[in-house]
């Protein structure tokens, strides 16, 4: 007995209208771009399963807004007491000479030795230091399947 292949949704078709203005691949985001009704990722799915579309993963820059800790020191003689280390030493340097409060990826941009978050920390917990929530983009490459017709969803017409 032959199997039996349901029609395509009205979200399918509209991916597969929507695909037919595209010459290259083109991801899910980039595809709903101006659709008044966005489509799914299950809409091109059911193009791939019947040999409608090709795929092709490429990689894109996600920016987004994120909250980070930026430190600024609290500018006092260092009580021996307080017994600091090296490495606690080493980020009150840093940050006492800093002009703005900074986050710790910033803090190490050209350290040989870099900070480490445990001896921010540390300073803040001491007194030695200040740590605030600002906000910065987040800039992260991430990998995504693109989208294509094939000659076959070119041709194809709903009975």
């Amino acid at each position: 007995m032959a199997k039996t292949v349901a029609k395509l949704t009205e979200g399918a078709l509209r991916a597969l209208d929507a695909l037919r203005g595209q010459e290259d691949f083109v991801t899910l985001a980039e595809l709903n771009i101006g659709l008044e009704q966005p489509v799914g990722s299950a809409h091109l799915t059911a193009l791939k399963t019947r040999g409608y579309v090709e795929t092709q993963i490429v990689e894109k820059e996600q920016v987004r807004p994120t909250k980070v800790n930026a430190y600024s020191a609290i500018i006092k003689d260092v009580n021996p007491e307080d017994k600091l280390t090296v490495g606690m030493a080493n980020a009150y340097a840093v940050i006492s000479a800093l002009d703005a409060p900074a986050t710790l990826a910033e803090m190490n941009v050209g350290l040989e030795t870099p900070i480490a978050v445990a001896h921010l920390t540390g300073l803040t917990r001491k007194g030695y230091a200040f740590a605030e929530q600002v906000e910065r983009e987040q800039v992260r490459v991430v990998k995504v399947n693109s989208y294509k017709l094939t000659e076959a969803g070119e041709n194809f017409t709903q009975e």
